[in-house]
């Protein structure tokens, strides 16, 4: 629940700069000190910087549009995300700033530009009124908004269906709706609330969160993760960390796989998990975990697992790894896929 106390503790020891940051980044002007300071707090949260880049990217695009308030007043007025039309309205938003660009005909594809445009939408809302939306930085990080709304009892509606494209949208403005009410049960300024959960419930829950550097389990399982060259947090570095599709039954401490699509058509490293599984209502394959760790390893393609003994028998091998991605892989042949690359890996038990 809410301390008040520490609450009050906490604005005394540098809280307050943290609510005037926010107050001057999202009132009248943006800024590239506010972008930054973003960016920082977000580290302290997420391990994968590139997703704390694409939001520092965001709001230095929003500090460049907020000159021109009338503009921004006038795509607000588009946001009334809070009714179930929001999927027909952001279509329209999309259209209405990317004239270059094909209308989005499918719903899913819909939800996926929604994710990359939310921090600088969201942004923008919170810009027109405040008193109604939160900027939204927790891409990929749904796991530890839920975090902090267990921590501070905030009850969550239940993340819709994964089809249902259209509510997952229409998810972000119950978040605000919510966390709204819980900002003025507590009487918190709007730049109150927006220090609150990027800052000071971060710091309550920062045992929570998970970290490369945490101690993992001996892994149970082996999943594959996919994506490929394009994605911005691709990266085979050892200090990587990366937020991907997993399976639902994934756990930290299991090993997963990397295949990358086309062109590549190759599995190039091992990861392991850090997080839980969990659902994320703006991401659109729906159930992810946070990896680290890779591991390069001698390049598998897709054509070697087509001629090799135990590969080829495999359903994934014989549908060409189409929807791959959260699909575990038989002990055996993990443990065939490390025998025949060289690779010192955790092993799977069985």
């Amino acid at each position: 629940m809410f301390d008040h106390n520490d609450w009050i503790g906490y604005l005394s020891s540098g809280g307050e700069e943290t609510v005037r940051l926010f107050q001057a980044g999202l009132s009248g002007t943006g800024s590239i000190t506010f972008a930054r300071k973003i960016r920082e707090l977000h580290r302290a949260y997420c391990p994968c910087r590139p997703l704390g880049n694409a939001v520092h990217d965001a709001l230095l695009t929003f500090a460049d549009d907020a000159v021109d308030a009338a503009r921004l007043a006038e795509l607000g007025q588009m946001g009334a995300i809070d009714n179930p039309s929001m999927a027909d309205r952001y279509r329209q938003i999309y259209q209405a700033t990317r004239p270059d660009r094909d209308a989005l005909q499918s719903d899913a594809l819909l939800l996926a530009a929604f994710e990359e445009d939310l921090p600088y939408l969201s942004t923008v809302l919170a810009f027109v009124a405040p008193d109604v939306f939160i900027p939204y930085y927790f891409i990929r990080c749904f796991n530890v908004l839920t975090r902090i709304a267990d921590t501070f009892g905030i009850s969550l509606p239940p993340v819709p269906e994964k089809k249902s494209y259209g509510q997952r949208i229409s998810y972000y403005g119950e978040l605000c709706r919510l966390f709204q009410l819980f900002r003025r049960e507590n009487g918190l300024t709007p730049f109150e609330l927006d220090a609150f959960l990027y800052d000071y419930a971060i710091r309550k829950i920062a045992s929570w969160l998970p970290k490369p550097e945490m101690p993992l389990p001996h892994p149970k399982s082996a999943y594959f993760i996919t994506t490929d060259r394009s994605d911005c947090q691709y990266s085979e570095k050892p200090d990587a960390a990366a937020l991907w599709p997993c399976s639902p039954e994934a756990g930290p401490g299991d090993d997963a796989i990397l295949y990358l699509r086309a062109p590549d058509k190759a599995i190039t490293s091992i990861w392991r998990c850090l997080s839980e599984p969990f659902r994320d209502p703006f991401s659109p394959a729906y159930y992810y975990a946070c990896v680290a760790h890779p591991v390069k390893i001698k390049t598998v393609s897709l054509r070697w697992m087509q001629k090799d003994a135990l590969f080829r028998q495999d359903p994934l091998v014989r549908g060409n790894m189409q929807y791959a991605g959260g699909v575990s892989l038989p002990p055996e042949l993990f443990h065939h896929l490390l025998a025949m690359t060289g690779t010192e890996f955790p092993g799977l038990d069985g």
